[in-house]
């Protein structure tokens, strides 16, 4: 029989969660929605000495929903573009700093995008791809074949090839030893 936790320890109020990132060290960081408005998106972490306890860090610049978090390998976070609380489609990318708690803004994308997809490269460059660049419902505007390459050493992104077809609330898996794969 399944039973409703009444415990509210993961998080301090209850939040619609957005999404995870496993951080270096076997940190976890939840990116969580408010229940109301606030000025950026919060964070919360998860730390290896405190198993099952939740540990509030430092919120996002800018509130988004539909944004992309990939970790890199100098243990960072960028998460990219998603949509604020307008529902106007970002371009704008924030870092994330597990050592510190805070949040710095890095370049912005070309394009302005939400739903898309972001893959960490074998050489540290992220490809993000797809998304929609004007709203968020999927019936409702076209999709892009565009993608773009993060280089966290400039924190800089650079248009690249476009996929074949348009895609948006896609997935992409990068092969070892071969070519990524986009599906959706």
């Amino acid at each position: 029989m399944k039973t409703k936790s009444k415990s509210r320890s993961a998080f301090f109020n209850p939040r619609l969660l957005i999404g995870f990132v496993l951080c270096s060290a076997g940190a976890s960081l939840a990116l969580v929605g408010s229940s109301k408005p606030v000025t950026g998106t919060v964070a919360t972490r998860l730390t290896p000495s405190t198993s099952g306890t939740w540990t509030a860090t430092g919120s996002m610049n800018f509130a988004r929903v539909a944004f992309t978090a990939t970790l890199l390998p100098n243990g960072k976070v960028v998460v990219a573009g998603g949509r604020d609380g307008t529902d106007t489609v970002l371009s704008s990318a924030e870092l994330y700093d597990p050592a510190t708690g805070l949040w710095t803004p890095t370049g912005s994308m070309s394009n302005r995008r939400n739903s898309h997809t972001a893959t960490l490269l074998p050489d540290g460059r992220v490809l993000v791809a797809g998304g929609h660049p004007e709203c968020f419902s999927c019936e409702s505007c076209s999709a892009l074949a565009g993608a773009e390459l993060y280089d966290p050493i400039t924190g800089t992104w650079a248009p690249t090839g476009n996929m074949n077809t348009p895609r948006t609330a896609h997935t992409a898996t990068l092969i070892t030893g071969g070519p990524l794969s986009g599906i959706g």
